[in-house]
Order: C-alpha cells, then sequence, then structure tokens
C-alpha cells in the first residue's frame, strides 16, 4: 500500500515538473496586453500600454508608459513568480498560456485584476 502511494506522489511530482517546464517554454517571448480588467471591468485601451518580455535564461523585463522594471523570473505551479530589482518575489495564477495567448490573475491590495496578453 505505502509503494503505491509512493508511486501516485511520483507520478504527480514528475506531471507538475513536467507541466513547468513546458510552460516555462511557452511563456518565453514578448507579449503586449490587450486587455486589463479590475475587478471584472476593463480599463480604457489608453491605459493598457504594457508589454513583457520573458527570456530564456530567466531574466524579463515589464514596460508599461510610466515604468520600466528588470527582474528574474520562474513559472512553478500554474504561477509566475517574477523577482523585480532589489525587491521581493510576487506570484500570479496562469489561467491561460498557449502559444499566442497568456491570461494572468492577480490581487493589488485585495483588488482582483487579470491581463490578457497576446505574443507579440
Amino acid at each position: 500500500m505505502k509503494s503505491a502511494k509512493f508511486s501516485f506522489l511520483l507520478l504527480i511530482v514528475y506531471f507538475l515538473s513536467c507541466n513547468d517546464a513546458r510552460q516555462k517554454k511557452l511563456i518565453q517571448g514578448k507579449w503586449i496586453c490587450t486587455d486589463w480588467k479590475v475587478r471584472g471591468e476593463s480599463k480604457s485601451k489608453d491605459q493598457i500600454n504594457v508589454e513583457f518580455n520573458f527570456q530564456d535564461g530567466g531574466d524579463y523585463d515589464y514596460k508599461n508608459a510610466s515604468l520600466h522594471e528588470k527582474g528574474v523570473y520562474k513559472v512553478q505551479g500554474g504561477k509566475l513568480y517574477t523577482t523585480r530589482e532589489n525587491e521581493l518575489e510576487i506570484a500570479v495564477n496562469i489561467e491561460k498560456l498557449t502559444t499566442d495567448t497568456l491570461i494572468i490573475n492577480m490581487s493589488r491590495g485585495g483588488t482582483p485584476e487579470s491581463m490578457l496578453l497576446i505574443r507579440n
């Protein structure tokens, strides 16, 4: 019985690690935000000037109209973790990640937000 539980646990760990590697490969590249929702309401188009670039080596950069940040990222357990230079790590949930679409869900001070990004 214990060996069956252990085998099942190993299978789960293997599946999750393969999924993480697949998502890390899929997320690499430049992404442009096309819709940014706060509490389910879309921001106006002139407020959506956001782009991400996730590089193969684990570095990323983020730009919007007033901010440019750089740091490192990882994908693990269905979450995207980013660590800005000289800052703490933050995590957002990956709702969807395909070759051309990325949807992330986050909370800013308890306010739910989601971004729809498409590969550039």
